[in-house]
């Protein structure tokens, strides 16, 4: 899981070069941080199972995690499936490369999701992955003809809050959260059906720093 993640950091990351997109973060207290430091019954038993299986100097959950709400819009109605919490618990990793830090969370095997963030000192600017094993059903706009097994979506609204601990208590650890919506992408459902999709969501986030040159 530990190597899906940072991979997907290495990808799906270090590409954007678009510096227009960038907005300022703000440095601020995040409200929810409180409740997130207490682990669910599920962050519980994660954080057990990375104890038992990780190797000399691996991280442990508790202390790189991310805590999603997301809400799944397709063509503008959004999706609710049973059975599944809104809230979603996943690894989390940040990496850092010179003088740029870049954040993800998710879960991927023959499949995943992954929420990223790129940030060079106040700056930054977010977005969304997707993938699958199995064909190539997503486009970025409905015209295009070359479908993909991947999908990267920049947020058309976001909002980045550090924790001030994380400049002045802590250096080594950040810890924040992330309001973000995404842009559309689209998924073809049959051979003449798109469907569009996007996803409106708020993330709270812990990670410790690592440099880029750490092997993985």
């Amino acid at each position: 899981m530990r190597k899906l993640l940072l991979f997907a950091i290495t990808i799906v990351l270090l590409g954007f070069k678009n510096e227009s997109l960038f907005n300022k973060r703000t440095v601020s207290i995040v409200p929810e941080l409180e409740q997130f430091n207490v682990l669910t019954i599920r962050e519980l038993k994660l954080d057990s199972l990375s104890m038992r299986k990780r190797k000399k100097n691996k991280p442990r959950f508790k202390h790189n995690r991310s805590r999603i709400e997301v809400h799944q819009f397709e063509n503008g109605t959004e999706w609710i499936q049973q059975d599944t919490q809104k809230e979603l618990s996943f690894p989390c990793g940040c990496v850092v490369k010179n003088d740029t830090t870049y954040i993800s969370t998710g879960f991927g095997f023959f499949g995943g999701v992954y929420f990223w963030i790129k940030m060079f000192e106040d700056q930054y600017y977010s977005g969304y992955y997707e993938y699958t094993d199995d064909n190539k059903p997503y486009v970025l706009n409905p015209t295009d003809t070359s479908f993909s097994r991947n999908i990267t979506v920049n947020n058309v609204e976001e909002k980045l809050t550090i924790d001030p601990v994380s400049f002045l208590g802590d250096s080594s650890r950040l810890t924040g959260s992330l309001s973000f919506k995404t842009g559309n992408y689209y998924y073809k459902l049959t051979k003449d059906s798109l469907v569009k999709k996007n996803i409106l969501g708020k993330m709270i986030f812990t990670c410790e720093l690592e440099s880029s040159k750490s092997k993985f």
